[in-house]
């Protein structure tokens, strides 16, 4: 291998200097989370939202940003392996946002290696071990790639940090997007690896490179890596003069490229199913957006504009993810250096000028004019895609550029006295070329900082902000200078500090953006949730204004209206016709405060989606409020009676405000008993509550009897001082009203500090008979009929005609229903429709009665249904995800292709004389020029 050359006694200890220094990276960033102290996964978000708000939790340092994580990527996982562990493969999901393709699909990265330990360890732990492989291949393979080019130990690692701590890297941490990213150094290690040998086994690592990164679930960093790395092949072969060996070194690049592909088919052929059917109409326009220049002072300032850290502004129109390009004070300074060093070898011709030109056209393209973007739109991978995201691939070059320049640095020390530089002129040329471009970016970036700072406000804080960052790279030139001093003391004294400001200032940056997240917050099952689990069956629930965080349901295994996955069309225009606001992305659906229980309860939509549960705030109770009959002064207790009934709370006031004991906050509860019945709630207040205003607490007492009074008893939690009811007017008690039930729709069934959740009594089962059926074939005229609840109970709208229903009643009895596979048993007593209210119009889903074929036709505008004829029949749906099968075989295919690489290799069929790579051709040229 061309990077095993021995080093000179005096700097060997740097390769170790270089390995400690990664196991401090490790250890920092994801030391205690390896060993079971903290979750590596930013579940502290959950804490914030209700429920669990009510349980008082300290949410302090969690990342803001990582929602899709886990709302979306852990519960996604967990559903899978439940799934795998009753010994069904979940193709399919019914359970958020009508459901949506799950395991037939990459998008949560499963196959891709780096994701295995979800496989083998708990779920809390896995995030760990996940980003723990995460380092070993994206750190292991710029190792590679580097040494491959005769770049030393220390300098290949220190590389390796450098991308590893690079902003798309750490911002995107649990994602998906980093299993790919993390294969590009592996991707062009195995390009590298081609060029030098050109045999026939170099498909088998750029074919397994390109499966994981298509495996990994995110193309669109497969494909620039792809560009990338095709362009860095073309390059170096023309740069090596060999072009009897060209064509062949290109065509076995190709064919590992395709063999990788059909690797992946197993996945990608139904993800191309599915994307083709699906609605991503929101991804026009998209890649025309590039990032704001003054984002680029995050390459070494990475909270310029904020973390979207708990409680932390952030300053721009961008998220932090997908704008942070952090790479670090020190590697900035050697990048400049590496684009500077001239070339090592003669074999590596091409390299620097690669990487340092790419770099530019990255930075041209990402930071560049919209002019430029609609240029490139056309291409594919480009169209559609936030280019902001080619930060995956720069991270990678400005790693290798880090790396060309730490080893021009040791180069510098080992050299005993200054060699002659071969093509001065040219060298001359290119570094003038490139330090007016650095100065250029630079001076371009601080007049962008300068210019939006001032506009939003805050360029006192980019000022104190950039402080230390700034110090740091004044360090790291004055170490470059100190090198090319060629005082051995000072020198060496460069090269030790260089390297512990990469790691120290990018583990600082990794650690403050993802520090390890409490154990206890790792998606606890609050009173809430076990009584949705309890009561649900085979229906819906609904939630507003982040109550409940739908997204998560998944994880729960409750069946929400709402959620994060790729949403139906029809599905969207349901939810969007009861709340405009509902989808808070365009895979991210979350009613707001417009869904209001009085609304819930009168809504046919919901009806339709068979939403049978409504959750919401403990501040959100509806009825009937009595007002207070209030006497003079203080109670001298802290209980009332009122009259029985159908109650749903009651409201009572402080005589004196109560602070909460600590930053936790404090609970009031009641507890309500007639004598027979006992029924207790609370009602989470935050950190305090002040005196004179009403408290309403809600209860699930609908039920009770007219005929004998209640008895309320009030306490607190966590409080700071006494809880002092104001005084009722009938005598010593405390003043309370009764707060009842009105006809709007809704029975109060369970209340506790952190909800309310209301039974929707017209909501109807999610599997259920129609007895007659309408047409309606305009989209819009149906949203208006189901807005208007103009459409009777017992009847389904078809888009088209169908079989005539006779309006006979049927018995219905739910067989099974779990993912992919639902069937139920119909005795009808006429003709008429079983419908699902589910998002199952995508392709793959088929029906049959008593085991024949039968017509899955459009219901509901975003349901299904079939006709059933009259009499006792046996209906089951089931879900095949299109082209899995073909492409499991493909796969196969691909599997046998890379064993007969490797057997054509071993007996070398396509060439009697092995082509010799670098490294023999360099021993037979030491040989023949040392023989007589």
């Amino acid at each position: 291998m061309p990077g095993n050359r021995r080093l000179p006694g005096r700097q060997r200890w740097l390769s170790w200097y270089a390995g400690v220094g990664l196991l401090a990276f490790v250890g920092v960033t994801i030391g205690p989370s390896l060993i079971g102290r903290n979750t590596y996964l930013s579940v502290d978000r959950l804490t914030i939202n209700w429920p669990w708000l009510a349980t008082g939790t300290d949410v302090n340092g969690h990342q803001l940003c990582t929602t899709d994580t886990i709302d979306s990527q852990i519960p996604g996982t967990h559903y899978v392996l439940t799934s795998l562990a009753h010994g069904h493969l979940p193709n399919w999901q019914s359970l958020v946002a009508g459901g949506s393709p799950l395991a037939s699909q990459p998008n949560l990265g499963l196959l891709n290696p780096i994701s295995w330990p979800y496989f083998f360890m708990p779920l809390w732990l896995a995030p760990a071990f996940h980003q723990l492989l995460v380092f070993l291949v994206a750190i292991g393979g710029t190792y590679l790639f580097l040494r491959r080019l005769s770049v030393r130990k220390a300098a290949a690692i220190v590389a390796g940090v450098t991308f590893a701590a690079s902003g798309f890297m750490v911002m995107w941490t649990n994602w998906p997007q980093t299993e790919v990213a993390a294969f590009i150094p592996v991707l062009f290690w195995a390009t590298e690896r081609l060029i030098q040998r050109a045999r026939v086994t170099d498909v088998i690592p750029i074919a397994i490179a390109v499966a994981a990164m298509l495996l990994g679930g995110f193309p669109a960093v497969t494909g620039w890596a792809l560009y990338a790395a095709a362009a860095y092949l073309i390059v170096r072969v023309l740069a090596r003069h060999d072009k009897r060996q060209a064509w062949r070194r290109v065509v076995i690049g190709t064919v590992g490229v395709v063999i990788g592909l059909l690797l992946a088919m197993v996945q990608m052929l139904p993800f191309v199913a599915t994307y083709t059917s699906s609605d991503f109409g929101y991804r026009e326009g998209l890649g025309h957006t590039p990032l704001p220049l003054s984002g680029l002072l995050t390459l070494f300032v990475p909270n310029a504009n904020g973390l979207c850290l708990a409680g932390k502004q952030v300053y721009g129109r961008v998220n932090p993810v997908e704008l942070i390009a952090y790479i670090g004070s020190a590697a900035l300074v050697l990048i400049v250096v590496g684009a500077l060093a001239k070339t090592r070898r003669d074999e590596n011709r091409g390299v620097r000028g690669f990487f340092t030109l790419g770099t530019a056209l990255i930075l041209f393209l990402g930071w560049g004019m919209t002019a430029v973007l609609d240029v490139v739109d056309n291409l594919p991978v480009f169209s559609g895609n936030p280019i902001g995201r080619i930060r995956s691939v720069l991270g990678f070059f400005f790693a290798v550029l880090v790396g060309l320049g730490f080893d021009a640095l040791q180069r510098k020390v080992a050299e005993r006295k200054a060699e002659p530089e071969a093509g001065r002129r040219h060298s001359a040329w290119w570094r003038a070329v490139v330090i007016v471009a650095v100065v250029g970016l630079a001076g371009g970036v601080a007049y962008a900082v300068n210019h939006d700072a001032h506009k939003l406000g805050y360029r006192e804080v980019v000022l104190d902000r950039i402080k230390i960052p700034a110090l740091l790279v004044a360090i790291a030139v004055l170490c470059v200078a100190l090198v090319y001093l060629r005082w051995k003391p000072t020198a060496l004294l460069g090269l030790v500090v260089l390297p512990a400001l990469v790691v120290a200032q990018g583990a600082v940056f990794m650690h403050r953006v993802i520090p390890g997240d409490s154990k206890a917050n790792f998606y606890p099952v609050t009173p809430t949730h076990q009584f949705l689990k309890d009561n649900l069956g085979h229906d819906r629930y609904t939630a507003a204004n982040g109550m409940m965080y739908p997204a998560t349901s998944l994880y729960y295994g409750l069946r929400s209206a709402t959620g994060h996955t790729f949403h139906e069309k029809q599905w969207v225009d349901l939810l969007s016709t009861l709340d405009s606001g509902v989808m808070q992305s365009p895979t991210h659906s979350d009613f707001s405060s417009t869904l209001t229980p009085t609304l819930a309860g009168q809504s046919q939509i919901l009806d339709r989606m068979a939403v049978k549960y409504f959750v919401t705030t403990p501040d959100q109770l509806v009825g009937s409020f009595p007002a207070l009959d209030l006497g003079n002064g203080a109670a001298t207790t802290t209980t009332c009676t009122i009259p029985g009934g159908a109650l749903r709370g009651v409201t009572t006031q402080l005589a004196s405000t109560v602070l909460a004991a600590d930053a936790l906050g404090l609970t009031l509860h009641v507890t309500v008993s007639n004598g027979t019945t006992t029924i207790t709630s609370a009602r989470f207040l935050g950190t305090g509550i002040p005196a004179g205003a009403p408290i309403s607490v809600a209860f699930a007492g609908e039920d009770l009897p007219t005929t004998q009074p209640v008895r309320v008893t009030f306490s607190l939690t966590d409080a700071g001082g006494p809880l002092v009811l104001a005084a009722g007017r009938s005598g010593t008690g405390a003043a309370c009203a009764p707060v009842r039930a009105t006809h709007d729709g809704l029975k109060l069934a369970f209340a506790d500090a952190g909800s309310i959740v209301y039974q929707r009594l017209s909501a109807l089962p999610r599997i259920r008979w129609a007895s007659s059926a309408t047409v309606i074939s305009d989209p819009v005229q149906r949203l208006i009929a189901f807005e208007r609840n103009a459409i009777p109970a017992d009847q389904v709208v078809l888009d088209a005609p169908g079989p005539v229903a006779a309006g006979q009643p049927a018995t219905v009895s739910i067989t099974h229903d779990y993912g992919d596979q639902i069937a139920a048993d119909v005795e009808a007593k006429g003709a008429g429709y079983l419908v699902v209210a589910d998002a199952m119009r995508q392709p793959g889903w088929s029906v049959e009665i008593d085991g024949k074929p039968a017509d899955l036709v459009a219901a509901d505008h975003a349901m299904v249904a079939v006709a059933v004829p009259a009499g006792v029949h046996h209906v089951s749906f089931g879900y095949r995800a299109p082209g899995q099968a073909t492409g499991a075989a493909l796969s196969g295919v691909a599997v046998l292709l890379l064993i007969g690489a490797g057997i054509a290799e071993r007996r070398r069929w396509f060439s009697p004389k092995a082509e010799p790579d670098d490294e023999q051709r360099r021993r037979e040229q030491v040989s023949a020029s040392s023989a007589p």
